[in-house]
């Protein structure tokens, strides 16, 4: 009875690497053959570079709640910038790659600027615009993976989830770390296949292993020179309203360069 249990662990012990080998690369696959289809459900015949979005911004955090313009750039090599300008006065966030990895840093009314760890640089700096989010790049150092079908806030989606890795980063500990850092979770409409959500976590400045949840909602897709474009963006975070965006004018291509996201 115990030599029988112990062959069945040993065949056990050998089928699983075989199996989740074949697993992985086929819901990999999968997942990059959706990507694309969605990519291409975003993006016309004419290749992106950069974007420019203008319109009305609603930034909630604990008693203050206020309106204001907001301009939102990004790059399509992963560079951002939120401004917006509030009663209170003016708020910037800036993220973009550095010689040491992403980094980021933010103002508030002071002009006071403060660099965001970089544990909290790991996931896309342009969350606001779909079409930038890395998995669409198709880069070997950007994991994806096919979940399946859900149910999600009352609505059926398709959830994919991709990964960073650190370029030639032989330390499996460290690109374990990033790939951690940077899970995204990603939720397509089943039909048109545009993200109607991407949620993922942001850390304590002080404590890398604290996750707080966040959560990106597009809607309100428009064509704009024969690309999708969400009109309103609402950011979530712990499960809270904390950034909600009108988009009233888009511009592509308008030559952005490094220079308009410093990192200092």
């Amino acid at each position: 009875m115990r030599s029988a249990l112990y062959a069945w662990l040993f065949c056990l012990c050998l089928l699983p690497f075989p199996v989740w080998a074949q697993q992985t690369a086929a819901t990999s696959a999968q997942g990059a053959v959706l990507l694309q289809r969605s990519l291409g459900a975003l993006v016309g015949a004419t290749p992106v570079a950069d974007v420019t979005l203008t319109g009305v911004g609603r930034r909630i955090s604990g008693p203050d709640d206020e309106s204001g313009a907001v301009t939102l750039k990004a790059m399509v090599g992963g560079a951002a910038k939120i401004e917006m300008n509030l009663p209170s006065g003016a708020h910037s966030e800036v993220r973009a790659e550095s010689p040491n990895g992403p980094a980021g840093n933010w103002a508030g009314p002071n002009g006071v600027l403060h660099e965001h760890s970089q544990h909290n640089c790991w996931t896309d700096a342009a969350w606001f615009f779909p079409a930038f989010l890395s998995a669409y790049g198709g880069s070997q150092d950007v994991q994806v993976s096919y979940v399946g079908p859900e149910s999600r806030d009352g609505a059926s989606v398709v959830h994919l989830r991709f990964t960073k890795l650190v370029p030639g980063n032989s330390a499996r500990n460290a690109s374990s770390f990033v790939a951690q850092l940077s899970q995204t979770e990603v939720y397509l409409d089943p039909q048109s296949l545009l993200p109607v959500a991407i949620a993922f976590n942001i850390h304590p400045d002080n404590n890398a292993s604290s996750d707080i949840p966040v959560e990106v909602r597009y809607s309100d897709y428009r064509s704009v020179n024969a690309n999708r474009v969400p009109f309103h963006v609402q950011e979530y975070i712990q499960h809270g309203l904390s950034l909600d965006l009108a988009i009233t004018s888009v511009i592509f291509n308008s030559g952005l360069n490094s220079s308009e996201f410093p990192i200092q």
